[in-house]
């Protein structure tokens, strides 16, 4: 992996991001700074209606503010514009004042460090100050600072190019990748095994073991390669840094939506606190990280994983798996073929994949996801499945959604042969000698 180094560094953060050398750490005087991409409000949903064309590559529909202006961007139309502003759908970070800028900057800087020199700190809510984390929670996240600055360096030659500086999926090869590389900033992360169903953990984080899952092997259909020649160690080390920069990048992000106040004329003013007095930036920083640091340990509980219980049948009985991808077929369309049959009527209903998957995906249009970019729901006859392709992905998927994107999770309103049923039936989707088999017509 050495060898590809000087080849990584010139041609990517050489040349465009400037970070210079080609050893294999950042640059002392390279920060992170306070980003200045427009922040979504809403889920992306909110934004604009479904659309059959896709945003056009090297176009990123939330680069900039005065993106919503380029006649070639997605959100240009002057009707999702009035929307973007009469809502205030989005919010300009340039516009806060460079005094509030700086301490988020300095508090951001305190908290998390540099890519030199990353960390992480907690906050101690009363004393309004940066603290030590507890080292049972360092231990459990892997957060330490030699990880961390081991994770930096490994970030650096394999992921900066996608992924950015401070992780918000903007690096110099990013645009002209589709699907974008994700954002990590928001703490939202597409696919794991955490139950988003129990209460309290909807949109949670991910698993330390998701990540490195994602790490190792890759997402099918995308840019997003395997790291398989890396050692179990370095996939450690850049998963933790990944943690990093989404604990960084949601502080943020929550600072910007929750401690400031929009103007007519866009500028960014800091709220008024129950007192009347300015919010000060820098402890609304630290407290929403106090907030959020917990949701990433309640991740990690094993009790807290999607618990999919027993394939229902033996794999082997074809008989019993045609019944099942029939019954799947039914939740897919969302209405049993009896209607007698109440119980997988009621459930159909709830399912109903078809509304989102028009056509079984083959015709479903693009719709705006919680990062301000297009996505459409899978084309499931491809057999092209980004979050993996075993059984009990398909499970994870369908249990708890995918968050950010619009899948919803259905862990609440499916039974667990149900969504066995739907596994079934969706896997059986790209073969046609199966399809004819078992009787499946997708006219």
């Amino acid at each position: 992996m050495k060898r590809l180094l000087p080849v990584v560094c010139v041609g990517f953060a050489g040349l465009a991001l400037g970070l210079g050398g080609c050893d294999d750490a950042y640059s002392p005087s390279v920060r992170y700074g306070v980003r200045h991409d427009p922040v979504l409000q809403e889920a992306g949903a909110a934004l604009a209606a479904e659309r059959f064309d896709p945003d056009r590559p090297g176009q990123f529909p939330l680069l900039s503010f005065a993106g919503i202006f380029d006649p070639r961007n997605p959100l240009h139309a002057p009707e999702i514009r009035k929307k973007i502003e009469d809502k205030e759908l989005l919010r300009d970070p340039t516009k806060i004042q460079a005094a509030d800028r700086q301490k988020m900057e300095t508090a951001l800087e305190e908290m998390f460090g540099t890519p030199a020199k990353p960390k992480v700190r907690g906050y101690d809510v009363d004393a309004r100050k940066v603290v030590e984390l507890p080292a049972e929670t360092v231990k459990l996240l892997k957060i330490d600072d030699t990880t961390l600055a081991d994770g930096s360096k490994l970030y650096r030659i394999h992921c900066v190019h996608c992924h950015g500086v401070p992780g918000d999926g903007r690096g110099p090869t990013a645009q002209w990748v589709n699907p974008h590389p994700r954002d990590f900033r928001q703490g939202l992360f597409k696919f794991q095994a955490v139950d988003q169903v129990k209460e309290g953990m909807s949109s949670a984080p991910p698993r330390r073991a998701d990540l490195l899952h994602t790490i190792e092997f890759g997402l099918e259909g995308s840019a997003m390669p395997a790291f398989t020649l890396l050692s179990a160690l370095q996939r450690e080390q850049l998963a933790s840094y990944v943690i990093h920069l989404s604990m960084r990048g949601r502080a943020e992000f929550d600072t910007i939506k929750g401690a400031f106040e929009q103007e007519k004329n866009g500028a960014l003013k800091v709220r008024l606190d129950d007192n009347d007095a300015p919010t000060d930036p820098a402890d609304y920083l630290g407290r929403t990280h106090a907030k959020n640091l917990p949701r990433w340990v309640r991740s990690q509980d094993p009790q807290n994983e999607i618990q999919p219980v027993a394939f229902p049948f033996d794999p082997s009985d074809l008989k019993a798996l045609q019944a099942s991808v029939e019954r799947g077929h039914q939740l897919f369309r969302g209405a049993a073929s009896d209607p007698n049959d109440t119980a997988l009527m009621k459930q159909a209903k709830a399912a109903n994949c078809i509304s989102c998957h028009n056509d079984y995906g083959r015709q479903a249009p693009f719709r705006w996801d919680d990062w301000g970019t297009l996505v459409k729901p899978t084309n499931l006859p491809v057999g092209v499945y980004r979050g993996g392709r075993r059984p009990v992905d398909f499970y994870y998927r369908i249990h708890s959604g995918i968050n950010g994107s619009g899948m919803a999770n259905f862990g609440s309103s499916l039974s667990p042969p149900a969504i066995w049923d739907l596994v079934n039936f969706v896997r059986s989707l790209p073969y046609p000698a199966m399809r004819q088999q078992f009787a499946i017509n997708l006219q």
